[in-house]
């Protein structure tokens, strides 16, 4: 088999810290995307260590000891589901754990949704919130349960759709991973085919866009995963932006020649039992000592969460060689600077360059980046993906154009303060183009929704020059407005014909 991975977390544009967390391990065919909730950096904290334990319970522990904790999964010859089941358990006993040894830590918790595909079987466990998708065409299933309080009055009948969506309690949640010793999971199963893309993605999305959204966008971007994920964040954030949002995309390239012969199958297991628990707390202690089984990366866990310690001493170390040279440097110019001047001489010492100046962002991962107006701009990366070698963090477009245009602003900074540097536009005159319903809104070239969306409310705009356009499904152009100027504070009516 062969499988693409691309994953991405952002803040969002109402908080300050990110309490997501995803790895993705293409080589291993296993993706993990977390949901942290404890506050106090407890979430952050939750969430980093559901993915490094599960990660390495899956690839490390033997299949034996798994089949110990995950015996009342009754699957013939299906070892891998046994190992992603038993590794989800020992996660969620090892945060359970940690959170009961550190006061700090009370309370902390995560969900998980996890994927792992081999021999041509998706296996699929899940606690909490979380969502798993399966792009098929252009066919869109959501393959997990949320977890909630409202979704459980839902399926007991107790609220409609329609009552849910201004039900009070949205966020309460009734399972995830760390809240107590044991837990119950849900485990899927089903057979992949070519070209299947699966989405792995916490609330922040969900909350801010619909699926028949979400579907739109990736079946709008087509293969470009990258590109489709910014757009989704994107979008997410100018819809709502009151979460972290994490998006992992798992994209399936070619298929074994064998059959597996599995049918779909969806399951809840059961908390595991005293005995399971046993065993667990056994295993957890001797991985522990043996590997240092933590939240700080050490040896086995450096490609799955950032060691900021290693970095920061890194870039020390490099910055001093840096203002060593300079130093050097600049001393070698002067002395021949003073060996050319006559004696009576004295060199002009306003002459010399200044040296030593720390680079920008020193010691972290660089991607170049390309900005809406087609400025380049080199950011560092930000934290909240775990990925393998072969896959890279991707940026937030948004938050990019924001440092490039306002170099001061900070992504932490409360919601409406950051309003306050933007510009509005309003969409006129669409009442004169045919078709207006079926007609899409680019925006320097990117696709920003269905132009009916925006007929009555404006649009939020970095500072900067825009080329707004109207156009069909095809792409075929119906009306445009190039070179729109907006600066922070505008509320500008753009008109748009026939």
């Amino acid at each position: 088999m062969k499988l693409k991975m691309v994953a991405k977390s952002d803040v969002g544009v109402a908080r300050s810290v990110n309490e997501d967390f995803c790895g993705i391990f293409e080589e291993d065919g296993l993706a993990i995307v977390c949901d942290g909730m404890g506050g106090h950096q407890a979430g952050a904290k939750a969430s980093r260590l559901a993915v490094a334990t599960v990660r390495y319970m899956y690839l490390f522990l033997d299949s034996s000891v798994h089949s110990q904790i995950a015996k009342d999964l009754l699957v013939d010859q299906l070892e891998v589901a046994v190992r992603l089941v038993g590794s989800v358990r020992l996660s969620n006993r090892h945060i359970y754990n940690r959170s009961l040894q550190d006061p700090d830590l009370r309370g902390m918790g995560t969900t998980v949704s996890s994927l792992a595909i081999v021999n041509n079987l998706a296996i699929i466990t899940h606690v909490g919130d979380s969502r798993v998708y399966r792009i098929r065409g252009e066919h869109m299933e959501l393959l997990t349960d949320d977890h909630t309080y409202v979704n459980e009055l839902i399926h007991d009948q107790e609220l409609d759709l329609e009552e849910a969506k201004n039900f009070e309690k949205q966020n309460v949640i009734t399972r995830a991973l760390g809240l107590s010793s044991t837990v119950k999971i849900d485990v899927g199963i089903e057979s992949v085919k070519k070209g299947d893309l699966f989405l792995l993605c916490t609330d922040g999305l969900t909350k801010a866009l619909s699926d028949e959204e979400i579907k739109r966008i990736v079946i709008f971007n087509e293969d470009n995963f990258e590109h489709t994920i910014n757009h989704l964040i994107d979008t997410a954030n100018i819809k709502d932006g009151s979460d972290n949002i994490t998006i992992a995309f798992v994209a399936v390239d070619e298929v074994s020649a064998e059959t597996n012969g599995y049918q779909s199958m969806y399951i809840t297991l059961k908390a595991e039992d005293e005995k399971a628990a046993r065993i667990e707390d056994k295993i957890l202690k001797q991985e522990i000592v043996r590997q240092n089984l933590s939240d700080q990366t050490k040896t086995k866990f450096s490609r799955i969460i950032n060691n900021r310690f290693m970095q920061w001493s890194i870039a020390a170390i490099v910055l001093v060689f840096i203002i060593l040279i300079g130093v050097f440097a600049t001393s070698n110019q002067r002395n021949r600077n003073s060996s050319n001047q006559p004696a009576a001489t004295i060199p002009n010492s306003s002459s010399s360059k200044p040296v030593g100046q720390k680079p920008a962002s020193l010691g972290q991962p660089q991607k170049q980046i390309t900005s809406q107006s087609g400025s380049k701009l080199n950011q560092p990366a930000k934290p909240g993906v775990s990925d393998s070698a072969s896959t890279r963090q991707t940026h937030n477009l948004a938050d990019m154009l924001e440092k490039e245009i306002l170099p001061n602003d900070s992504s932490t900074r409360p919601l409406q303060q950051r309003l306050q540097n933007r510009g509005r536009i309003y969409l006129i005159g669409l009442d004169r183009i045919q078709d207006v319903e079926k007609s899409l809104l680019l925006i320097n070239n990117r696709y920003w929704g269905k132009t009916i969306d925006f007929r009555e409310r404006g649009i939020l705009l970095l500072p900067g020059r825009y080329n707004i356009v109207i156009c069909d499904s095809s792409r075929k152009i119906i009306s445009e407005r190039n070179d729109v100027e907006i600066s922070a504070g505008d509320i500008k009516p753009i008109e748009f014909r026939r």
